[in-house]
């Protein structure tokens, strides 16, 4: 049986590449779902970059669907930039990472306390990556966004290169912020 959903509204296309960052010694996933379009290629759209893909793209790529199908918003491609680990918690340790702006570690952490019960080995098949300023890579992630990625989407979708917005929430919404 066919879902109704599927039936009122365009299933945009989706693309994931796997993304080497010069700046940060990592591969983002970089999820990107394309609104419907002209088949001469002609157009050209705004782009919203969304960080915590893991967590939530699926849930922004089904919103935007149902924004731009009902005309409430203006047709625009979604890009989510996550993280290649299927486990959630070694991607929330690169999150952390990637959008903390603080120049020293609190006294305790949550990834702390998660580095501490992965290797007391209470979690097996679990292991957590070895990350530098695991408190402090809001910089740098910041110049893989605008130096890296931003130019790789403008070279291979069609984009406004004028029109981007940031969507983040938490820790994302407040990278946002430091954007800024």
């Amino acid at each position: 049986s066919e879902n109704t959903a599927d039936k009122l509204f365009y299933q945009p296309k989706i693309t994931t590449h796997q993304l080497k960052a010069k700046y940060i010694d990592q591969t983002f996933a970089i999820h990107i779902a394309q609104p419907i379009q002209r088949k001469d290629g002609t157009e050209r759209f705004p782009v919203i970059y969304a960080t915590d893909a893991n967590m939530n793209f699926g849930a922004l790529r089904d919103i935007s669907r149902m924004l731009q199908s009902s005309g409430l918003a203006p047709r625009y491609i979604l890009v989510g930039i996550g993280y290649p680990e299927s486990q959630t918690l070694q991607a929330g340790v690169r999150r952390a990472r990637d959008l903390s702006l603080l120049p020293e570690p609190p006294r305790s952490t949550a990834v702390e306390s998660l580095k501490k019960t992965v290797s007391s080995g209470s979690i097996e098949g679990m292991d957590l990556p070895d990350i530098k300023n695991i408190h402090a890579g809001a910089g740098d992630f910041l110049d893989f966004i605008r130096q890296e990625l931003i130019p790789f989407v403008e070279k291979n979708y069609p984009v406004e290169p004028d029109d981007r917005a940031y969507y983040g929430y938490s820790a994302g919404g407040r990278f946002g912020w430091y954007t800024l």
